[in-house]
């Protein structure tokens, strides 16, 4: 049997985790407004809108860009803690892996990249892969710069892209307040205490 004080602390313990648990992602409002592009972008590429008419059908924003070509968005003002989602579709007879290169934006001023190989194995009976990145950052992120490059091996290579629903979310730093005061609590725990050491379950010498 556990000593009572062992229980007790892993039932306040719970209770903290419960408060202090992460608040949830929220999604960007109107993230399609957001969206700027470079001269080039949405170019008719036939060779690779047939290879992603299931997605196009299936997804409400599918954007074509070149290999280097940056998606931006702009106008952000979201604390540094992000969530960005993406899929990525190539033509037939595309590159194995991918490069997606993150380039952020910060309100002080600084800028921040972060890169990310993708190997483009698409699960079965789909035509992109879908990308989840966590991003964290010191400051508040004023605009977010996304780049498809192919291998550091073929730099040189051309082609297309399809970046498919692209989603910035964003979570607070803490949690909305909930309109009441804040309860504080002070947690003490005491180690190595058996229950034959114990006042309360007899032990005559030490009195708890």
């Amino acid at each position: 049997m556990r000593p009572i004080s062992t229980l007790l602390c892993a039932a306040l313990l719970a209770g903290l985790a419960a408060c202090e648990r992460a608040p949830a992602w929220i999604e960007v409002d109107e993230v399609k407004s957001l969206y700027s592009f470079a001269s080039g972008a949405q170019r008719d590429a036939n060779e690779i809108v047939r290879r992603i008419d299931q997605a196009r059908a299936t997804c409400d924003e599918a954007l074509t860009l070149h290999f280097g070509e940056p998606l931006r968005f702009d106008r952000l003002d979201l604390p540094g803690e992000l969530l960005l989602t993406v899929g990525i579709a190539l033509g037939e007879g595309g590159p194995e892996r991918v490069e997606l290169a993150i380039r952020a934006e910060l309100e002080d001023g600084a800028t921040v990249h972060v890169a990310q190989d993708v190997p483009m194995r698409p699960d079965p009976g789909e035509t992109w892969v879908e990308v989840e990145r966590e991003l964290a950052f010191a400051d508040r992120v004023k605009a977010l710069e996304l780049t498809v490059r192919p291998p550091r091996t073929t730099p040189e290579l051309e082609g297309f892209v399809v970046v498919l629903r692209p989603r910035v979310r964003y979570r607070r730093a803490v949690p909305a307040p909930s309109g009441e005061p804040r309860r504080q609590v002070v947690l003490v725990t005491l180690d190595t205490f058996r229950a034959d050491a114990l006042g309360c379950y007899g032990n005559e010498v030490v009195r708890t």
